[in-house]
């Protein structure tokens, strides 16, 4: 099924606006109207314009053919057919009448000004090519964008003469713009642009930057008088200025002697107050000294007193917070050692309620087997006690067991015997994401469909206080009707009110994915599976493992940096958005899991139609 996506254009010859399909190929030839050399056989018309179709539409509903236009016509009603009026309509790109539309003779639409092609429809486009066609009479707008519209054998002559866009140099400062701004505004700014003093003191030719340096030595520039201080308020220019010392030397002199008497009597009076001061402060510190020595003992044992009852306080906190977080870890160790011996008497047997039918993986410590529990088809998680490395399949267990949500795969048992542990998850029978999103092409709401159902499951475990710390595509497993899961608890971690970080120390972290405190300051906390999902809708999107072009250091030093993925091809910005949500660098600044699914809902429906190639 094609969604036809439909915009607005500009017809060449009259000017008008029509509308153009930009998936089309042939764009070049789309055109209101065609002037074929012959009459166009009924086959060709549309069933509702009744002209020859533009890229032609087979519905499913009644059988007939329409421009692609014409079914886009009802685009406000749903796509509804424009003759049994059926909506939702499922319409099919007809080719191979399209190409014998293509391959009907037309003449050139500048017939009336000379020209002399004719060919097929198809080749009408390459013809009006404005920058590469044969067409002497095709008028295209200056590229310049001044608006002039022009013919071919006049583009070369308006762009190097006539054009007042064409870039020109300023000959004062060799700055580089379009002409008009060169001749008008620029010319009024220039830095270097030649003028004469403004005060008349005959230089000239000065560039305007240099203005103010040659107004600090124009003769003609007023200034005061270098004895304004002592308070001379004659002001003249400065060429005349040595003249004025001269000639009021007598005056100066008496102003100076007045100034410096008045100076040297202000500066007696604050002596003096300053003296009397600085008695008075030295009175206040010897009554304050003896105030203070009478007093420190009773001082010192006060805050001897306060530091001990301080440390006490402290001290019980501390103490307090250990034997609740001691408590709490045996608490769970407790009940996950009481699981372990609750099920040690509990054999694997083949023919009762557990059977194992076909092997699916197998490696040194684990085995991955498809079977069925209870008549039910399940997938079985096989650990052999004697390797010892039993630990991660019991964690991941006990994680598994109080998590119950749609998106996250159900735990149905765990069976410990002699050699083995066998943990017993659910089906989900459509394999990883990231080989899904591979073989099976998905619509664009179907993308943010998968996406909102992981960000849903994730949500849960956050509010569980769990970290998944591996969120990618081949940990979320994809069931019937595109339903996703969360899988791979191996390497998560459930928190507590005091413990709201975990370090990264020993940690094989799926590099590509970590989120840049992983790296920094060696430990994640919940806003870190966050960044690994913004990597994960990426991996919908594109299909692609993030950095897939660099190696494990250089991904760690782009990830430092901030140097990320860029938006993929077909991706709405508001979807990238989120992405780039979900990479700041700043952990408290990532939104929640809440938030970006409310975010997706408003992603997905704008394009619930459109297909992502």
């Amino acid at each position: 099924m094609y969604i036809i996506l439909i915009k607005s254009s500009i017809c060449l010859q009259c000017n008008r606006p029509f509308k153009m399909d930009i998936k089309n190929l042939h764009r070049d030839i789309l055109r209101h109207r065609w002037d074929f050399i012959d009459p166009p056989q009924n086959e060709y018309i549309c069933g509702h314009c009744k002209e020859v179709m533009r890229r032609p539409m087979l519905t499913e509903c009644c059988g007939n053919h329409f421009c692609a236009s014409c079914i886009e016509k009802s685009y406000g009603n749903e796509y509804e057919c424009p003759k049994c009026e059926q909506n939702n309509i499922t319409a099919i790109l007809d080719k191979q009448k399209w190409g014998k539309i293509l391959e009907l003779d037309v003449k050139c639409p500048f017939t009336n000004r000379g020209c002399l092609w004719t060919g097929e429809l198809g080749a009408q486009g390459a013809h009006l090519d404005s920058s590469n066609g044969d067409c002497e009479y095709l008028r295209t707008v200056c590229v310049n964008g001044c608006g002039e519209k022009l013919e071919k054998n006049e583009v070369e002559e308006h762009l190097e003469l006539l054009c007042p866009y064409r870039l020109v140099t300023c000959p004062h400062c060799n700055e580089k713009d379009k002409q008009e701004v060169i001749t008008g505004q620029h010319k009024s700014e220039c830095p270097q642009l030649p003028v004469d003093c403004p005060n008349s003191c005959g230089e000239r030719d000065i560039k305007k930057n240099y203005l103010q340096q040659h107004f600090a030595e124009c003769p003609k520039v007023v200034v005061e008088c270098d004895f304004q201080c002592a308070g001379c308020t004659n002001q003249v220019e400065r060429g005349l200025l040595l003249e004025h010392l001269k000639e009021d030397a007598q005056t100066h002199l008496s102003l100076v002697t007045r100034l410096f008497a008045e100076e040297i009597e202000k500066k007696n009076e604050e002596i003096a107050q300053l003296v009397e001061k600085q008695e008075i402060n030295l009175k206040r510190l010897r009554e304050l000294h003896t105030h203070q020595l009478k007093n420190k003992d009773r001082t010192i044992q006060e805050l001897k007193d306060q530091s001990e009852k301080h440390f006490k306080d402290y001290k019980k906190l501390i103490e307090d917070r250990l034997e609740k977080i001691t408590n709490n870890f045996m608490a769970r160790l407790k009940d996950l050692e009481s699981n372990s011996k609750k099920l040690d008497d509990v054999p694997v047997q083949q023919g009762t309620n557990l059977l194992l039918t076909s092997i699916l993986h197998s490696k040194s410590t684990r085995e991955i087997w498809k079977g069925t529990y209870n008549d039910k088809e399940v997938i079985i998680k096989k650990e052999h006690l004697s390797t010892g490395s039993t630990k991660h399949i019991l964690v991941e267990a006990d994680i598994l067991k109080n998590l119950k949500h749609e998106n996250i795969v159900q735990l149905y048992d765990l069976f410990v015997t002699e050699e083995t542990v066998c943990m017993i998850l659910e089906l989900v029978p459509n394999g990883n994401l990231q080989n899904y999103v591979k073989t099976h092409p998905l619509l664009l709401h179907q993308h943010v469909l998968i996406c909102k159902q992981v960000a849903l499951g994730l949500d849960y475990l956050q509010q569980k206080l769990c970290m998944h710390r591996k969120i990618r595509a081949t940990n979320v497993l994809v069931g019937e009707n595109v339903t996703c899961k969360l899988n791979d608890f191996g390497s998560a971690v459930m928190l507590d009110d005091y413990e709201q970080t975990v370090s990264t120390q020993g940690f094989r972290a799926p590099i590509k994915w970590c989120a840049p405190e992983t790296f920094v300051k060696q430990h994640q906390s919940l806003k870190s599976d966050v960044w690994s999902y913004g990597m994960l809708i990426w991996e919908v999107i594109t299909g692609k493992e993030p950095f897939s072009d660099s190696t494990n250091d250089f991904a760690i030093q782009r990830i430092k940096t901030g140097l990320l993925m860029s938006r993929p091809e077909n991706c709405p910005e508001t979807f990238y958005d989120i992405m780039l949500g979900c990479w700041k660098q700043e952990p408290v600044t990532r939104p929640t899991f809440e938030a970006v699914a409310d975010l997706l809902d408003h992603v997905r429906d704008p394009h619930k139609y459109t297909l992502v190639e």
